[in-house]
């Protein structure tokens, strides 16, 4: 189904399919729906349920018709694009930003990535594509929503260049934590990115393979390693990049952020985090309770500890 170019004011660019040239956009209605979802798949799962949405047939257009609807549409830059390595407090960031009405949050879109991941070469550009997409994303709804901020996946810190040309003046937020915390937690419960069937390892520059039971448990730890090599890496060079540790405390983070991006962080707010810290910031209603560190004096975890410690001294040097 070829949707009219007029009618595009509620909806946005959901799936891309196909690859290279012969690429198309499927698209889905999104009303007057907020965006401030701790993850943007909490706001998939309510549009899809939209009448809108509801029949048989697929909302497509293709990629020409997007970026021209695209140029009609103006918003400003994101406050902020936040970066994180996992399990270190950026649904709690999040979370706290997304309490503020005037602001949408735009965590871990499936879309972007989907931009992002695209192998093939095509016309469009990835970062004309991706920066016209956004566009979509960050319009006001009802008046409401005047300042944006994006949470990428873990993994699009390989995307910092990409990422950087589009966006030279904005804020990069980068969130870490003790890797033996993080190692610990993921061995519990793998994220995606610790799977090299859903996030490939050569998009993370891991050359070792996974092939035992024993490798997959270590998985995470060659993961964290990239992310900090990164992290290191971009906060000796981009002067617009700025460190958070979790392990500081996440009142102090948030509030550290704020300042960053230039946004309130009144005493309301700091009283409704402090209720929030007390459970799970992804499973509401269960009590959180610290994660112990993983058994780290191996010599595998020689590597992620010594990026850990550098990138903590420039931390605190303040580069």
């Amino acid at each position: 189904m070829q949707l009219d170019i007029s009618t595009l004011d509620k909806w946005i660019p959901y799936k891309l399919l196909g690859s290279g040239d012969g690429m198309f956009c499927e698209w889905l209605y999104t009303g007057d729906e907020q965006f401030r979802e701790a993850f943007f798949d909490e706001t998939l799962s309510t549009c899809r349920r939209l009448p809108q949405n509801a029949g048989p047939q697929k909302n497509i257009t293709d990629i020409p018709t997007l970026l021209e609807r695209a140029k009609k549409i103006t918003v400003a830059e994101p406050s902020a694009i936040m970066f994180h390595i996992s399990r270190c407090g950026s649904t709690i960031v999040s979370q706290a930003l997304a309490n503020n009405i005037n602001h949408i949050v735009l965590s871990e879109v499936p879309f972007f990535d989907d931009v992002l991941r695209e192998p093939s070469k095509h016309a469009y550009g990835q970062r004309r594509l991706l920066k016209e997409v956004i566009k979509f994303y960050s319009r006001q709804k009802n008046g409401i929503g005047n300042k944006v901020f994006i949470k990428t996946d873990s993994w699009h810190i390989m995307f910092y260049k990409e990422l950087r040309s589009m966006y030279p003046h904005v804020p990069f937020i980068l969130l870490y934590r003790n890797p033996g915390e993080v190692v610990r937690s993921l061995n519990k419960k793998p994220g995606m990115h610790c799977i090299p069937q859903f996030v490939p390892q050569e998009l993370l520059g891991i050359k070792e393979q996974v092939v035992t039971a024993a490798d997959f448990y270590d998985y995470p730890i060659k993961v964290i390693e990239k992310y900090l090599e990164a992290y290191v890496d971009i906060f000796a060079k981009d002067d617009n990049a700025f460190l958070f540790n979790y392990n500081e405390g996440m009142l102090k983070v948030v509030a550290d952020i704020c300042k960053v991006v230039g946004v309130a962080f009144a005493e309301e707010d700091r009283l409704q985090m402090e209720e929030r810290l007390k459970y799970h910031s992804k499973i509401p209603g269960e009590y959180f309770s610290p994660e112990p560190l993983a058994q780290s004096s191996s010599e595998k975890f020689s590597r992620v500890f010594e990026l850990y410690k550098r990138l903590e001294g420039a931390r605190v040097a303040g580069k």
